[in-house]
Parts: structure tokens; sequence; C-alpha cells
């Protein structure tokens, strides 16, 4: 009986720890507000991101922030760039391993919405949690067995 335990307690960390570890991975939507750029931030499950830090560089300097800001209680920041300043824009929201990136085109003084594309985001961390998540529960039941063993 309790090895049968134990076998469902492993096999349920298999199924359910992965999918909470990619239960809030983030989506950033955008949609033209007035001549502005207003994107809003959710997670998968359908969840605003309220509060997410944004941080927007232009063309010109890449490396040091144009803009630094947060997005609202619905996880929506607007963004308007300098039209003199002509290039790619980039927008990044929020941190860590929820995190999302636009690259917003600027061309005659106007945002190319229809050239707007989401930075490809790296997603082997979400990979690496899931795996040591399911090799730590598989070795706890290794050690719940063998020390049930030695305890006998």
């Amino acid at each position: 009986m309790k090895r049968m335990l134990l076998g469902a307690l492993v096999l349920s960390g298999f199924a359910v720890f992965p999918q909470l570890v990619s239960a809030h991975s983030l989506e950033t939507n955008f949609r033209r507000l007035e001549g502005t750029l207003e994107t809003e931030s959710v997670f998968s499950n359908g969840e605003v991101f309220p509060n997410a830090p944004v941080t927007v560089y232009s063309p010109e300097d890449p490396n040091t922030p144009f803009l630094e800001g947060r997005t609202d209680e619905n996880g929506k920041f607007v963004f308007e760039p300098d039209p003199a300043i002509e290039g790619e824009w980039s927008v990044e929201i929020g941190e860590d391993s929820h995190w999302d990136a636009l690259s917003v085109p600027v061309r005659d003084r106007n945002i190319d919405f229809e050239q707007i594309s989401k930075v490809p985001t790296d997603t082997s961390h979400q990979h690496f949690i899931s795996v040591a998540v399911g090799l730590f529960t598989l070795l706890s039941g290794v050690g719940i067995t063998l020390f049930e063993r030695r305890s006998r």
C-alpha cells in the first residue's frame, strides 16, 4: 500500500509541477492608441501583470534606458517614442522568469505598427526548472523508500 502511495506521489510530481512552472509565462499584446503604443501584459492563465517594470530603449543608445515605468493595475503601459529618433525601439516588460519584449520600429516619424515584433524569449530556464522539480520529486521518493527499508 505504501509503495502504491509513493508511486502515485512521484508520478503526480512529474505531471503537476512542470505545468505549475510554465503556468506563468508572459504574453504581451499591443494596440494603436491615438498614435501611441499601448501594451497589455498577461500571464498564460489570463491574469494581468499589474505593476510590472517596463524599460524602453531607443535606437540611439540601446544600452541605456530611455524611459522606465510600470504597468497599471490592468497590466497596461502606454509608450510614445520620440518621433525624431528613427529605428528599432525596444520595450521590455517584467523581470526574471516573467519577461517579454517587443521591437518597435519608428519610421517616417511614426510607429510602424505593422512591423512590431516580439523579441524571442529564452524559455530554456522553464525547461530546466521543470526537470529540476521532477528530479527532486523522484529523488524524494527514492529517499523515502530507502528510509522505509532501513527502518524495517
